[in-house]
């Protein structure tokens, strides 16, 4: 991310974040153990707009991976060692970051508040991006929007990075959609086409359809037909958004 790019082209403004919830972030993985696997979990050390959290995550983060305890002392001589201790400005800094961390407990609150921020500066900087594309472009513009679209899902797919669960409620969702499988019930989204339904029981929530086709083919047409059939026969809500 050229946080430089961004301001010039913003006319100064200040990009997307929020400092005290970087920090309340560092300062709940400080006093909590659980803490770290959860924001490591949710996090980079790009997803840090501040450079010196995003150092501090990142040792915190070879810490964890070298399974090793993560305090003060042990994350100063990490920094110390790599030279990146001065960097962040000293203990004084480590030893305030707890201030902003008044519940260990909310780790995941302030961990979304970071991740949306970066998502923020994300979509701004390739929108950027894409303008340049458009303007300097030869190509015709269906491959234009093709890129577009590919950039703004690989966005997309991160921001839908999946989380841990429990196994056992997984398995008695398993469990019961082989009963309805097996009893012809449909267990997803009806498409309206018998035959599609019959053999994928539905548009899964688990699964991402890709409808593809060269331009023109139809495939808008076939995708408002799947929501129209779900909308209006089967009384599902739909939302529809074309880019």
């Amino acid at each position: 991310m050229d946080s430089n790019k961004l301001k010039n082209i913003n006319g100064g403004k200040i990009d997307p974040n929020s400092k005290e919830a970087e920090q309340s972030v560092l300062g709940c993985m400080l006093i909590n153990q659980e803490s770290v696997s959860k924001a490591i979990q949710n996090l980079t050390p790009e997803s840090f707009y501040d450079k010196s959290n995003a150092v501090i995550f990142k040792n915190m983060q070879r810490l964890f991976n070298d399974n090793k305890n993560i305090d003060y002392v042990t994350l100063g001589n990490q920094l110390e060692k790599n030279k990146e201790l001065e960097l962040i400005g000293g203990y004084h800094y480590l030893t305030g970051l707890t201030d902003n961390a008044p519940s260990a407990q909310n780790v995941e609150y302030y961990a979304n508040i970071v991740k949306e921020k970066q998502i923020l500066r994300r979509i701004i900087s390739v929108s950027i991006d894409i303008q340049k594309e458009a303007y300097a472009s030869t190509e015709d513009a269906n491959n234009v929007l093709d890129k577009a679209e590919q950039i703004l899902f690989d966005i997309s797919k991160d921001v839908q990075k999946g989380r841990f669960r429990e196994i056992e409620p997984i398995l008695h969702e398993v469990l019961d959609s082989w009963g309805n499988r097996k009893s012809g019930a449909l267990t997803g989204v009806p498409s309206g086409f018998y035959d599609l339904d019959n053999l994928l029981s539905g548009f899964q929530e688990s699964d991402f359809i890709v409808l593809a086709g060269r331009p023109s083919m139809g495939k808008t047409a076939l995708a408002l037909n799947f929501s129209r059939n779900a909308a209006l026969d089967h009384k599902m809500k739909i939302g529809f958004f074309s880019l």
